[in-house]
């Protein structure tokens, strides 16, 4: 009696285990969408995701009217499209919850849509319309106000004026009323910026200067970078985008430390920070600016070898790491290696022998297409600038048996008048500490042999060498 009473609570639980189990999988989102004097049975739903605009899913429709998007993944938050086929238009509305359930009605023109059961969908809706409205009676104002007579400029700025007034009330009122919706969030990122004052007794460029720091400074005062649902708006990603490319200097340094803040307002653990890490190290991967591969390795140090990056594929992970250590040696700012290397007698030869100013390295190969155009220009800067204590040294890149072709190289390309040298063993491992991949290959060192700049064209060296020794004047 006892084992059946045991058995019957067991299975008791187990029913409610089960019930418990399908009640949780059972949960779905539902959405109801109404179209009228559609002549297409197929409506599109996208979503945004940074720069990106992706289908969530297709609908279809036998009587091209009703449509259903319906379905049991919990849905992420942030704003979505509807939009028609074949036209194109479309309306923007949002999803602030996994399993929203509510309805849309529009036209085909997906004009002055109802929403029920959603008050943030209705309620941006509303606000977008109030938008509109008030651009429809500003633009023939603003038309007028170009052929305008200065006595009906005042006239006309006043009633602009007085519309942007009302604007920015409606937005206000929208944000004190709704402050936790979308709306509000979208509103609020498109406010101006509100600073300081500057002080008195600047001169304009000061001003100048106060003026873009408080800009850059305030920059994201509306916008709260750990909400990862924003990484699902329009907006985002081309404030970002402004911040790191207008608002940022563009040096290493300057543009590590805006990364670093970006990344630092938000959740490691989020899409957002997984999204903007991987964008961001990307983007200076495949950058052709000079000196961004000290970007890349300062992500690479700071973030995916610090674990910070768990998404990552072990292989993939090993690569940034090992392209960081590669590319380390070499950067602006860094001093290069003083590698030991042979001239054509044999006799050593290091690069802290080079009494000079500045040294220019050139490592290049006899069989280098790319190094038989460049090297023209290298002899005539060697030339012009041989008087200004600026020596050129270039380095073969083959090993042992290859060694005779690039003394037969030196000839054939006219090369006697720079320093040249080799490594017949590859002893000096001069590949590794300036990793040499691609030939040509140039770097500028000065006399303490820092490594200046790199990665220049043989037809800029006039021009940087003289802005080099222009700005080291001045210092």
């Amino acid at each position: 009696m006892k084992t059946l009473l045991l058995h019957s609570r067991i299975l008791s639980i187990i029913g409610i285990l089960l019930i418990s189990h399908y009640s949780v999988s059972a949960q779905t989102y539902d959405v109801d969408i109404t179209v009228t004097d559609y002549q297409s049975d197929t409506l599109i739903v996208g979503y945004y995701f940074g720069d990106r605009q992706l289908v969530s899913d297709t609908l279809y429709s036998k009587n091209k009217k009703n449509f259903s998007w319906t379905g049991d993944q919990a849905l992420h938050s942030g704003v979505y499209l509807l939009l028609t086929t074949p036209d194109k238009n479309f309306i923007q509305f949002f999803i602030d919850e996994p399993y929203p359930k509510f309805s849309i009605k529009t036209d085909s023109q997906l004009r002055s849509p109802i929403f029920k059961k959603s008050e943030d969908n209705q309620i941006f809706n509303d606000y977008v319309m109030f938008i509109s409205d008030m651009n429809q009676k500003s633009e023939p104002l603003k038309q007028q106000l170009e052929q305008a007579s200065e006595a009906e400029n005042e006239s006309l700025r006043q009633q602009l004026d007085e519309m942007d007034n009302q604007v920015k009330s409606k937005q206000l009122d929208y944000i004190s009323k709704y402050p936790g919706s979308f709306t509000a969030k979208n509103i609020k990122a498109s406010l101006p910026i509100d600073f300081p004052d500057p002080p008195s007794g600047l001169t304009d460029k000061e001003l100048d200067v106060y003026r873009f720091e408080n800009y850059r400074n305030h920059y994201f005062d509306h916008v709260d970078l750990s909400d990862t649902s924003l990484l699902y708006t329009p907006f985002l990603d081309t404030r970002i985008n402004y911040y790191i490319d207008k608002l940022t200097v563009q040096l290493p340094d300057s543009i590590n430390t805006s990364i670093d803040y970006l990344l630092g307002q938000m959740n490691p653990k989020s899409q957002m920070f997984r999204y903007y890490l991987s964008k961001m190290y990307n983007k200076y991967v495949q950058s052709k600016m000079v000196g961004m591969d000290a970007v890349v390795v300062h992500i690479a140090d700071n973030y995916y070898a610090k674990g910070l990056a768990p998404w990552t594929d072990d292989d993939v992970l090993e690569k940034i790491v090992d392209n960081a250590n590669k590319v380390r040696p070499s950067l602006i700012g860094a001093t290069a290696v003083d590698i030991q290397l042979e001239l054509q007698d044999g006799s050593p030869i290091k690069l802290s022998d080079i009494d000079a100013d500045y040294t220019v390295l050139v490592f290049w190969a006899p069989d280098c297409g790319h190094c038989t155009k460049s090297m023209p220009a290298i002899i005539d800067f060697e030339k012009s600038y041989r008087d200004q204590n600026v020596k050129v040294m270039a380095i073969c890149t083959k090993y042992q048996e290859k060694i005779p072709k690039c003394w037969a190289g030196v000839e054939e390309k006219e090369m006697t008048n720079l320093i040249n040298a080799v490594d017949p063993l590859g002893k000096s491992r001069f590949k590794s500490h300036f990793d040499i991949r691609t030939t040509p290959k140039i770097f500028i060192l000065d006399r303490n042999l820092k490594i200046l700049l790199k990665g220049i064209g043989s037809d800029q060296l006039n021009d940087v060498m003289a802005d080099i020794i222009a700005r080291e004047a001045k210092l």
